[in-house]
């Protein structure tokens, strides 16, 4: 009996060995090409903290204990899809310039960020009362980590700092204040 058992144990195998090689080798089916109803873009976005930054911005900050100042633009761009950020800070010896969109799916808000220091971060962030608190990676600075804070319908603020070392010790690399100057 216990040889039957051990028997039909490995024909069992065998059989599934043989249906799983069979199938291997097979492409799998095509899904349907989707219509063009399927590719129509989805209705805009409706956030409330994204619509409090759309306008335009003084800037006052510190970057590695440098002062700034310059003007910040946000604006609802391709169908109401992305925040658009264009940032411009004068400081000594040199201007920041940075590009950045901002979106949301699902309460966690996500960033992509381009600058002429040739940064290219990415940045997740969740809302806690005022504040949004973020961290991301940047491939010249590393892991960073901050908050914006709404202090008003027209004032913000906020700090961030960064571990380029990636080891683990972040240090303050920047903090600033703006204040909407028109929507």
């Amino acid at each position: 009996m216990r040889l039957a058992s051990v028997t039909g144990v490995f024909a069992l195998g065998g059989a599934l060995g043989l249906a799983v090689a069979q199938d291997y080798g097979k492409k799998p089916e095509k899904a349907a090409a989707p219509s063009l109803q399927d590719m129509k873009p989805p209705a805009p976005i409706q956030d409330k903290l994204l619509d409090s930054f759309v306008g335009t911005w003084t800037v006052k900050s510190t970057f590695m204990g440098q002062p700034f100042e310059g003007t910040a633009k946000y604006e609802w761009v391709l169908g109401h899809q992305f925040l658009k950020g264009t940032e411009a800070n004068k400081g000594p010896g040199w201007t920041y310039e940075g590009e950045g969109f901002w979106r949301v799916e699902g309460g966690e808000y996500t960033s992509w960020w381009f600058d002429n220091m040739g940064g290219a971060g990415t940045m997740k962030g969740k809302l806690e009362g005022s504040t949004l608190k973020t961290s991301g990676i940047d491939p010249k600075m590393g892991p960073f980590r901050g908050e914006t804070k709404l202090v008003g319908p027209d004032e913000m603020t906020w700090w961030f700092e960064a571990d380029p070392e990636r080891d683990g010790t972040f240090a303050k690399m920047g903090e600033g204040t703006s204040k909407r100057v028109n929507r």
